[in-house]
């Protein structure tokens, strides 16, 4: 990240400032005084200067960026303390959750809802309040749901996760379980924008982090992975058993993780806006030449989504990971309105999904009318037609970027303006499905 360009092009922007400032105080520091030379006249940049260097009559200077120190050690704590809420049911075999995945959901979504506000400071207690509020909410709603009936293959009558994605007892409830995640990964997102609503920028902002926090999260478990195998390599050559210790490493490790990746998008800033739009500028094309490839085949092999419930569910989950990739992609992108070659790939990758889309949608027309209503169809319908709402969207805008009606930024803000009505609709799937249909 340029902060010298990103500092001059918000002269006459104060909270712009004050946003950029907040995601890396060093770096803003550091190249404030370059900035500051060429533009002396700057009002702004004056009163910028005397909170950056101002001393008081001791010599102290008053107002300083954060030290790393201080944030290092937020990082460490947030890690260990999620680590230790993941590891309660491995340590206390009494603790029973019915909701897969509830510790490592329970843990690290909020660590990382607290590492941003902490990173927000100060912020409003009613921000601290709502969030808080709402994650312990959340987690005695999901597990005071009714767990149904167990699994018929399932000998400890015991709620578990084949219980809950192979029993057909409740379609409803399986389908808030599933919802949870997304719901929870909105809340980490009010953290990061710090409730503010209307700011468009911070939006995509947290598409971006999210989008560079995979990359490093992946490259910090592909070490765990390879220090896992490796210390157990070295101590079975001694006979020495230490896995059943070290399972407990893996879940703080993999707790930690997620929470390092964040601090790293934040240090690293240069690195990661480098690597984040190589990556989307290597995988958009692989990924609509496998698109269309898939397509072909389907063609010529006569596949009927109509009729094939398991192809169908094939094509809603192709159509979900398109967009998440279209939407890393155009993240990446940058601000720059000069066409590439890349654009338009993205623009036929999203032209694709949005064929796809189509095909799923008078698939699950079909079954509706052919098989009647069921909580997993309307939420699949109401998911697809969310989708291509936002695809059919990103196409229009993309079209008039490309005849010079719109920039480039038209499609973030679509983008990022549509993103409060998916989180909408996993409430209503979440909170709503299972009492809509009476828990069936």
């Amino acid at each position: 990240m340029d902060f010298d360009n990103l500092i001059a092009e918000r002269i006459n922007d104060p909270s712009g400032l004050e946003r950029l400032y907040r995601t890396s105080p060093e770096q803003f520091t550091a190249s404030f005084s370059k900035v500051f030379s060429a533009h002396p006249e700057s009002i702004t940049l004056k009163v910028w200067n005397e909170r950056l260097n101002f001393k008081s009559a001791d010599g102290a200077t008053t107002f300083l960026p954060e030290k790393k120190i201080s944030r290092i050690f937020v990082v460490i704590l947030l890690a260990l303390l999620a680590g230790f809420i993941m590891d309660l049911p491995k340590v206390f075999k009494s603790i029973e959750t019915a909701f897969p995945g509830s510790s490592f959901y329970f843990s690290v979504l909020p660590a990382l809802s607290a590492y941003f506000i902490i990173k927000n400071w100060p912020v409003k207690k009613i921000t601290i309040y709502i969030i808080t509020g709402l994650f312990i909410i959340s987690y005695l709603y999901i597990e005071m749901l009714p767990a149904g009936e167990p699994h018929p293959y399932s000998t400890t009558g015991m709620v578990n996760a084949a219980d809950i994605f192979f029993d057909n007892h409740s379609d409803s409830i399986r389908l808030a379980y599933a919802h949870m995640p997304f719901f929870l990964w909105s809340l980490v997102g009010l953290a990061f924008i710090g409730m503010d609503f209307r700011n468009i920028s911070k939006r995509m902002d947290y598409l971006r982090y999210n989008g560079e926090a995979i990359i490093y999260t992946a490259i910090i478990l592909i070490c765990g992975i390879i220090l896992t195998l490796l210390t157990w390599a070295l101590f079975e050559v001694i006979k020495v058993s230490v896995m059943d210790f070290y399972e407990h490493v893996i879940i703080y490790g993999t707790a930690a993780s997620f929470i390092v990746a964040t601090y790293l998008t934040e240090i690293m800033g240069k690195i990661s806006k480098s690597i984040a739009p190589i990556i989307a500028k290597i995988f958009s094309p692989l990924v609509l030449i496998t698109l269309l490839g898939y397509l072909i085949t389907i063609i010529i092999l006569r596949k009927n989504p109509y009729n094939d419930r398991e192809f169908l569910i094939t094509f809603n989950v192709m159509l979900v990971s398109v967009l998440a990739i279209t939407i890393f992609a155009i993240s990446e992108r940058g601000r720059v309105d000069s066409k590439t070659a890349n654009d338009y790939i993205i623009a036929s990758l999203v032209l694709v999904a949005l064929i796809i889309d189509a095909i799923a949608l008078s698939a699950i027309a079909f079954r509706l009318a052919s098989y009647g209503v069921t909580p997993n169809r309307i939420a699949v319908l109401g998911a697809n037609i969310l989708i291509f709402i936002n695809l059919l969207g990103i196409v229009i805008n993309y079209a008039r970027f490309f005849i010079r009606r719109h920039p480039i930024t038209s499609v973030e803000v679509l983008i990022s303006q549509y993103l409060p009505v998916y989180s909408g609709w996993t409430v209503v799937i979440t909170f709503g499905f299972p009492f809509i249909f009476s828990f069936k």
